[in-house]
C-alpha cells in the first residue's frame, strides 16, 4: 500500500515525530511504500530526521510555507491573507503528490496539521488522524476545530490513557482507536558512577516547568548534589532560571543544552525528575524505565497514562514543591532500594514495550479496507481548496503592506515603525503620534501608481503637503518606478497628534499605461534631442565654438 504521512515539525526533538517515525519504519519493513511531507525548515534542518528518512527508504517532500499548522494556531506576525494563500498552495501541492504517487492512504501525524486531511478529502482517499495533544493548554486552540477534524477523519488514533478518555467527550468512540507511542531504546549499560545526581531531560520552557524542580531542589538544602538539565531552552524561561540560581547560590546546577543522545550522559546512579505541567505520554519517562533509571514525575495526565501502562514511576502532586522536595530526599537517601525495583521494572517493560506489539493496532486498521467517509468535504470547506499560488504570489502578499514610520529628528534621520496594515486597493488609516517631527509612509515593497494620497491632521482638519518621495508626480497620480515606494511628510509645523492617511492604488493596467506613456515621452524627448544636436543649426555653431576655443 502507498501511504503518505503529513508531519508537524520534521525534527527528532518532538515526541510525536519520534513515535511516528518508528511507525513509518515498521510499515516499510512490512512492505508498504511510505511517503512523508514536512514544511521546508531551511536553514534549520534536522539532519538526524533527514537521515532517518533516507536510510529507511521513505520518500520525503519538503514544502515551502509561511505557516504549517492550522491558522488558529497562529504565532507569527504575518497577515491572515498571507497564511491562507500559503496554506492553499500547500494543500494543492499535497493533492499533486497524492495524484502523482497514487497514494491510497493519508495519515496526519498530530492534530496540528490539516493539509493532508483536506487534500485526501478532495482526492477521495482514506484519511487517518493521529492525535497526541489534549484540547486545552498549549493546544487548546483545536477544541473549536473538532467538528471539522471529525469530518476530515475516517479513523482517529489517540494516545491511550487520559487523552483517549478526554476525547471520548468530543468524538464517537467507534471512530477513536487508542494506541501507545513508541520510542526505540537500545539496550545499553549506563556509565558507572559513585555519585548520585538529579537529572532532567527535555526542552526547558514553561510547559516543562523546570522552575518547580529548581525550587524543590533549593528546599532540599543539599547543594552539594548536582542538578543537571539536558535540553535546549526558551531564552526567556532560561533567564528566569538563571536569576533563581544566582539569587539562591545554587552552584551545582548545570545546563548541557540539546544532545541527540541524552542517555549517553546519564549514569547508573542518577535520578530523573520530570516536573512538566502537561504531557500526553512522556517518551522521556518511558526511556528512563527502559534504561533502568529511577524517575520522579509530576502527576499530569500524560505521566499518569505512561506510569499506569508501565507500572512504574514515583509520582508527586503537580505544583507541590514540598512534596517534590521530600520525594527527591527519599529517593537519594534510599537509592539502592529504588534502583533495585527500577531494574525489575526495566525487565518487565522491555518484554511489554516492543515495536511490533505496540503498533500492531496500526497494522490491523491500515490494511483494513474501511469505507471512506470524508467525501462530503470537497464542497463543504471550499475556502481551503481550489486556489493555486506560487511562491512568488505569497511573497507579493507578504510584502503588500502600508507601513507608517516616524522620526523625532527630521526627514532624513532614522525612522521607527508606528503601525502597519495590509494594503488594499483603497483604504485609510487613523493613527496617533507622540513627538515625531516627520513621517515616512511605505506603500508596499513593489512599484505601482497611486492617486488621492492624503494625510490630514484630525485636530484642525488640515491637509499636510507632501515633502518628498521616490516617485514621479503625473497630474493627480504618483507613479513609483522602483521598489520600496515611499512618501515623506514634514510635521515640524503641524499641531496635534492624531492623523488620517488615505490612499487609492491604481490597477496594474493603469500602472502599465503610465509606464508606457513615460516610455513614449522619453522616446520622443530623446528623438527631439537627437534631432536638435544633429541639425545644421546646431552642428555649425558647435564647430565654430570649438574652433574658437582651440584658438584661445
Amino acid at each position: 500500500m502507498k501511504i503518505l504521512f503529513v508531519s508537524p515539525v520534521g525534527a527528532m526533538f518532538s515526541g510525536a515525530e519520534v513515535s511516528i517515525v518508528n511507525l513509518m519504519k515498521l510499515l516499510v519493513q512490512q512492505g508498504h511504500e511510505v511517503y512523508n511531507v514536512i514544511s521546508d525548515n531551511a536553514p534549520h534542518i534536522d539532519k538526524d530526521y533527514l537521515r532517518h528518512m533516507d536510510t529507511t527508504g521513505i520518500k520525503l517532500f519538503q514544502l515551502k510555507t509561511n505557516q504549517w499548522w492550522w491558522p488558529e494556531s497562529k504565532t507569527l506576525n504575518i497577515s491572515d491573507l498571507e497564511i491562507q494563500a500559503s496554506q492553499q498552495k500547500n494543500i494543492d501541492e499535497v493533492r499533486e503528490i497524492i495524484q502523482n504517487e497514487q497514494i491510497e492512504l493519508v495519515i496526519s501525524n498530530t492534530v496540528n496539521v490539516f493539509q493532508g486531511a483536506m487534500a485526501a478529502a478532495c482526492e477521495k482517499v482514506r484519511h487517518i488522524y493521529i492525535i497526541h495533544e489534549f484540547p486545552f493548554g498549549e493546544f487548546g486552540y483545536y477544541k473549536k476545530l473538532i467538528p471539522l477534524i471529525d469530518d476530515l477523519s475516517d479513523k482517529i488514533f489517540v494516545v491511550e490513557g487520559e487523552l483517549y478518555h478526554t476525547l471520548t467527550n468530543y468524538f464517537q468512540t467507534d471512530k477513536l482507536i487508542p494506541f501507545i507511542p513508541y520510542t526505540e531504546v537500545q539496550e545499553r549499560s549506563l556509565k558507572n558512577s559513585t555519585i548520585s545526581r538529579f537529572v532532567s531531560i527535555g526542552g526547558i520552557n514553561e510547559r516543562k516547568n523546570q522552575l518547580e524542580l529548581l525550587g524543590a531542589y533549593n528546599q532540599l538544602n543539599r547543594k552539594e548534589i548536582e542538578l543537571v538539565f539536558i535540553g535546549g531552552w526558551d531564552e526567556h524561561y532560561k533567564k528566569l532560571m538563571d536569576d533563581y540560581i544566582e539569587e539562591h547560590h545554587l552552584d551545582h546546577v548545570s545546563f548541557i543544552g540539546f544532545h541527540s543522545d541524552p542517555w549517553s550522559l546519564v549514569t547508573d546512579k542518577d535520578i530523573l525528575v520530570l516536573p512538566a505541567k502537561l504531557e500526553t505520554f512522556s517518551l522521556v519517562f518511558v526511556e528512563s524505565v527502559l534504561n533502568g533509571v529511577p524517575a520522579i514525575i509530576s502527576d499530569n495526565l500524560g505521566h499518569l497514562s505512561s506510569s499506569k501502562f508501565l507500572e512504574s514511576g514515583n509520582l508527586y502532586s503537580l505544583g507541590d514543591r514540598d512534596v517534590l522536595s521530600k520525594k527527591m530526599a527519599t529517593l537519594i537517601e534510599n537509592f539502592d532500594t529504588y534502583k533495585e525495583k527500577q531494574l525489575l521494572d526495566q525487565q518487565f517493560a522491555r518484554k511489554k514495550y516492543t515495536l511490533e506489539t505496540i503498533y500492531a493496532v496500526f497494522k490491523d486498521y491500515i490494511e483494513l479496507k474501511f469505507p471512506i467517509v470524508n467525501q462530503k468535504l470537497s464542497y463543504k470547506y471550499d475556502r481551503f481548496l481550489g486556489m493555486k499560488f506560487k511562491n512568488r504570489d505569497i511573497e507579493v502578499i507578504s510584502k503588500s503592506q502600508v507601513v507608517i514610520s516616524g522620526s523625532n529628528d527630521g526627514l532624513y534621520s532614522a525612522y521607527h515603525e508606528i503601525t502597519k496594515e495590509r494594503m488594499e486597493n483603497e483604504s485609510s488609516i487613523i493613527f496617533r503620534l507622540e513627538n515625531e517631527k516627520s513621517l515616512k509612509i511605505l506603500l508596499s515593497e513593489f512599484p505601482g501608481s497611486y492617486k488621492k494620497l492624503s494625510l490630514v491632521s484630525l485636530e484642525d482638519q488640515r491637509e499636510i503637503s507632501l515633502a518628498t518621495s521616490n516617485g514621479i508626480a503625473l497630474d493627480e497620480v504618483m507613479v513609483f518606478l522602483n521598489t520600496h515606494p515611499h512618501i515623506l511628510f514634514d510635521l515640524s509645523n503641524v499641531s496635534g497628534n492624531h492623523f488620517f492617511f488615505s490612499y487609492e492604488k491604481e490597477s496594474d493596467e493603469e500602472f502599465s499605461r503610465h509606464l508606457f506613456n513615460l516610455y513614449e515621452n522619453h522616446k520622443k524627448l530623446s528623438h527631439d534631442y537627437n534631432t536638435i544636436i544633429h541639425s545644421r543649426r546646431w552642428t555649425i555653431p558647435t564647430k565654430i565654438l570649438k574652433f574658437l576655443k582651440i584658438r584661445k
